[in-house]
């Protein structure tokens, strides 16, 4: 193989690896955290505020919402809670932001 070949080989293998890092899902733990309605947090105790960014490209999709309700909900796990309550997207400076409230709620 020669220099050239091996090059554009590991450029691919690096670039593979780092389009995996992009797409990869959200962990079976945070998958267990429910979206809840404000109204529903009534009968659930409050845990902490959690927050979640994403790179704003010019278009807001259903991907990236998506991606901010799976980032939110990671946060939320990482506090122990079982749901969360989130705000409307906002749009910040190269990002969009989305915050809202962790809470645990009985079962």
């Amino acid at each position: 193989m020669n220099t050239q070949s091996f090059k554009i080989c590991s450029l691919l293998i690096a670039c593979s690896f780092a389009l995996g890092a992009c797409v990869s899902g959200p962990s079976p733990e945070s998958m267990r955290v429910k979206l809840l309605s404000p109204d529903q947090a009534s009968m659930c105790r409050d845990v902490g505020n959690i927050q979640s960014r994403s790179v704003y490209y010019g278009v807001f999709t259903d991907t990236t919402k998506d991606k901010l309700s799976d980032l939110a909900k990671e946060s939320a796990n990482r506090l122990g809670a079982t749901h969360v309550v989130l705000q409307d997207p906002v749009l910040g400076d190269n990002e969009i932001i989305q915050n809202g409230k962790a809470y645990i709620c009985p079962q």
